[in-house]
């Protein structure tokens, strides 16, 4: 988890903005769904507005956030930093991490 994930998590929640959870990972595969589920759980308890997303294959991130009038992507893929430039009522965040130097 990233360094002072959950106070920025927390700061937005009490600013009454809605957060979610839009996941690549592949429900289908395993228990990912359920894993997915108990570890936000278990780092940001009821941080959270709903339920958690899983992408559906051949739809991009970005497309998904656009559906569902998500106004900000923070992501760690560069790929879905940029697919979410194409829309411009969607703010993308990258996170800075070594793999998507």
């Amino acid at each position: 988890m990233l360094p002072h994930a959950k106070d920025i998590v927390e700061y937005l929640k009490k600013r009454n903005h809605y957060i979610f959870i839009l996941t690549s990972r592949d429900p289908d595969l395993g228990n990912l769904e359920q894993d997915t589920k108990i570890s936000i759980e278990r780092h940001f308890g009821a941080y959270f507005s709903q339920k958690i997303y899983f992408k559906p294959k051949g739809v991009t991130k970005a497309e998904v956030c656009r559906g569902l009038g998500f106004r900000v992507l923070i992501e760690d893929d560069l790929e879905h930093i940029l697919q979410a430039t194409k829309y411009s009522e969607i703010l993308p965040i990258l996170v800075d991490k070594p793999y998507n130097q």
